[in-house]
């Protein structure tokens, strides 16, 4: 997992797994990376995911933002 200055993590608790999260993101060509990645133990059910931005213009964070409601709202 990259070191990133400015992000966020992101839980879902609707039941779909962090890698499942991770895949949609990515179908819509946004990179999302599971948190449970860099945890030395057993995240369990854990579907939390790191969101980074430092390097990213605002018009690219809105754009992100709106494929990723895409890809995780079409469940």
């Amino acid at each position: 997992v990259p070191c990133l200055a400015l992000s966020f993590i992101s839980s879902s608790k609707s039941g779909i797994s962090e890698r499942r999260l991770v895949r949609d993101a990515g179908r819509e060509n946004v990179r999302v990376y599971g948190l449970s990645e860099s945890m030395m133990e057993e995240a369990g059910d854990s579907a939390t995911v790191l969101l980074g931005f430092g390097a990213l213009t605002e018009e690219e964070i809105r754009k992100g933002a709106g494929l990723l409601e895409k890809a995780w709202r079409k469940k």
